[in-house]
């Protein structure tokens, strides 16, 4: 499994109220920015949430931390499991997210071993689509990981 965990970069994510706020925040206390911002509407991208289409829309930000990639989420609209996890714990780290070398290895190697998949989607960009996968991983790892197929020009923006 470790081969197949091979990650370019490692992103942490937190759920915020106030996306502008918090882009604020992290830029006043840990120096980080600019930040890549950018909508989701789930209906127009085909995203699933076990296995059914869900209706949502989120607003994100990332950045580059140190050797990672910080994300901020703001839920805008819908019942997600940012919101979910939002209404339980508040403001704080939701997931990681591996940006893995070989997705279809790495998507196999959780599920092969049990790990659910909770929330899938296409992340598109000019050069091709690529995929992100949340895992029902809390039970075993203590939080939530996220698989990333990103595509190679969203990704130069994190290098």
């Amino acid at each position: 499994m470790a081969e197949d965990m091979q990650c370019e970069k490692v992103q942490v994510c937190v759920v915020v109220e106030n996306l502008e706020e918090a882009m604020k925040r992290y830029s006043d206390v840990m120096g980080v920015g600019p930040f890549l911002i950018y909508s989701v509407d789930s209906r127009q991208l085909g995203v699933t949430r076990d296995g059914k289409p869900t209706d949502y829309k989120i607003r994100v930000a990332m950045t580059n931390m140190g050797g990672a990639v910080l994300e901020l989420l703001e839920n805008i609209e819908g019942q997600t499991i940012w919101k979910d996890f939002y209404d339980r714990h508040g403001e704080c780290m939701h997931h990681i997210g591996l940006f893995v070398k070989n997705y279809p290895a790495a998507l196999a190697a959780f599920t092969d071993r049990g790990f659910k998949i909770t929330v899938d989607g296409p992340i598109e960009s000019p050069v091709r689509t690529g995929r992100f996968t949340y895992l029902e991983t809390e039970g075993r790892l203590g939080t939530t990981i996220e698989l990333l197929d990103f595509p190679e020009d969203m990704m130069s923006a994190f290098r």
